[in-house]
């Protein structure tokens, strides 16, 4: 949003208000989502709630049809309290304390992640029958935001967290990733998905593939756009696996970062 571009009425109104303030484009909300859905092709969006929880933001996605990536209680009450079905939320933090996961099932959430074994242990105790998803690690370089150092098993460990959770009776049905925050690197994408591939081929029961967020927006540099990302994304899947597995995505600030002025006097 440029203020330069907003219309002369809606400047005058805007100087009558107390500031500071923050004033949003809802339509820039819908127009990012879009533009994500075309160029991923995408079986499932959820956003990530943790970038922005304001009511007006969550009450767009939910009314374009996008589900929701809630890490803990307090972000999935925010979700819950704009009216979202549970069934269109998720939780893809390895992470989550056992006292949230238990909350969030009670609540009606039924996809969760791990990366070590005591998350399975978690998650085998307090989630019965839910959709559990792999966390594999990933390099974050080139990313403005590592999440890597403690998020996400080594591919080569992955085989015997796998079995542990096959073992423990842990259903799992699919593997999650993350390239970092603010991701400018497009190669990061394609490492992490050729190392889902592999598993992919291990594991047939595998079906869903989760590839997080990171896609980036223009501050003061080029950045890949959605499209170039998309192209890659979608060339290395096609190549990669058979059959192609169902592809979730999590944006946060791709979604949101163009779409509020900060007004201050």
């Amino acid at each position: 949003m440029n203020y330069c571009n907003l219309p002369q009425n809606i400047k005058e109104m805007l100087r009558q208000l107390p500031t500071p303030f923050f004033l949003f484009d809802l339509d820039s909300v819908t127009a990012k989502l879009t533009m994500l859905r075309d160029a991923l092709s995408p079986d499932q969006v959820y956003y990530a709630v943790k970038c922005n929880s304001l009511p007006p933001i969550l009450s767009t996605l939910e009314a374009a049809g996008c589900g929701f990536e809630a890490n803990n209680a307090d972000e999935l009450k925010k979700v819950l309290d704009i009216g979202v079905l549970p069934e269109r939320i998720i939780n893809s933090s390895p992470i989550a304390a056992a006292r949230d996961v238990r909350q969030m099932y009670a609540a009606g959430v039924r996809t969760f992640a791990f990366d070590a074994g005591d998350q399975v242990d978690n998650l085998k105790q307090n989630t019965p029958g839910a959709w559990c998803t792999l966390r594999i690690y990933t390099t974050n370089e080139g990313s403005a935001f590592d999440l890597s150092k403690r998020l996400g098993v080594h591919v080569e460990d992955a085989p015997d967290l796998l079995n542990y959770a096959e073992k423990t009776g842990l259903a799992v049905g699919g593997l999650t990733f993350h390239v970092g925050s603010q991701c400018t690197s497009i190669s990061n994408w394609r490492a992490a998905l050729l190392a889902c591939g592999d598993l992919f081929r291990s594991y047939p029961d595998l079906r869903t593939l989760n590839i997080g967020g990171g896609f980036p927006v223009c501050y003061n540099g080029a950045v890949p756009t959605i499209a170039e990302i998309g192209a890659e994304i979608r060339a290395v899947i096609a190549d990669t696996f058979d059959p192609p597995p169902e592809i979730h995505v999590e944006p946060g600030r791709f979604i949101v970062r163009d779409a509020a002025l900060t007004c201050a006097a």
